[in-house]
């Protein structure tokens, strides 16, 4: 029997994934462009009508510095956007709704130590609070009406058409500059699209009830001088570390203005992902490897 799904963001970053592994596994998929809806909108009531599936991918991304205490565009977009949709899709008869929202709503501590599920939720940031407002409103449908809601938590995504700081590894490591990196010790969590994509398929044909909760990861957790040096044989160029005190990297991102750039490069942000494993028998689809050999193949393609 052939399905239906609406898929947010679409055409975007992670939708670029997306949409193609969904058609493949045989469902028909829509993938609209218009603006996301702030409350029950009869544009977005017939994209809706008749779906089986809503994958809710677009929403807003913590971009800048500036940007990131900044609460009202991130609620807009990632909670009252989020909590429309899905109320539109439960009283539209859609049986699951799977929605794209982020490591950064664990605290700091609980990343640090490889975050589950059931860890506290304390995020730093308007993003991380807005996806949180976003996970709490889907609870509580979830809660009064019959559709399934699974929300995905997902660190730093890579992949064809990455952007912002995955892509200024990239260009760092192409260009061959020598880099202070070679004293960062923390491990932290990527998700390539390929993995995103593998796993809403899996969740899609598992068909789970109720409310769910699930860490994505690739499930291989790397320093930075590890990612670098990975990146760089992805790349087919040499990669130069040399060692600068963390603590130095740090005074320099205070005095640059880049505290918080800096502070995702030397924090450790680690998922466990294994629950969704256990759950419906999803592992990883590709390697960090593969993923990084894929994101090469189009870096130099389009010399980004």
């Amino acid at each position: 029997m052939t399905r239906t799904v609406l898929v947010t963001g679409g055409s975007g970053f992670a939708g670029s994934a997306v949409v193609p592994a969904l058609e493949a596994a045989g469902w028909i998929v829509r993938a609209p462009r218009d603006r996301l809806p702030l409350a029950r909108d009869p544009i977005w009531q017939a994209h809706i009508e008749g779906c089986d599936a809503v994958v809710h991918l677009a929403g807003r991304a913590h971009i800048t510095a500036a940007m990131a205490n900044d609460e009202a565009p991130y609620f807009e977009t990632n909670t009252r956007a989020t909590a429309a949709l899905a109320d539109m899709a439960a009283a539209s008869g859609v049986s699951q709704f799977i929605f794209a929202s982020s490591s950064k709503v664990y605290a700091p501590s609980a990343a640090a130590a490889g975050a589950c599920e059931t860890d506290a939720l304390a995020p730093d940031d308007a993003y991380g609070r807005s996806k949180q407002s976003a996970e709490e409103q889907l609870q509580a449908l979830g809660a009064r009406t019959p559709l399934a809601i699974t929300t995905l938590r997902l660190p730093l995504c890579y992949g064809p058409g990455v952007k912002a700081r995955m892509l200024s590894l990239f260009r760092l490591i192409g260009r061959g500059l020598p880099l202070p990196f070679a004293s960062i010790s923390a491990r932290r969590s990527y998700l390539g699209l390929d993995n995103l994509a593998s796993a809403i398929d899996a969740l899609l044909a598992a068909q789970p009830t109720g409310y769910r909760v699930f860490n994505v990861s690739d499930q291989e957790d790397v320093t930075l001088p590890d990612l670098l040096k990975r990146i760089g044989a992805a790349l087919g160029v040499p990669v130069r570390l040399f060692p600068v005190s963390p603590r130095l990297i740090e005074m320099a991102g205070t005095v640059t203005g880049k505290t918080a750039e800096v502070e995702r490069l030397l924090a450790p942000l680690m998922l466990d992902s294994t629950s969704l494993s256990h759950s419906v028998g999803w592992h990883p689809a590709a390697s960090l490897d593969e993923g990084l050999a894929r994101t090469a193949q189009w870096y130099r393609t389009t010399r980004q």
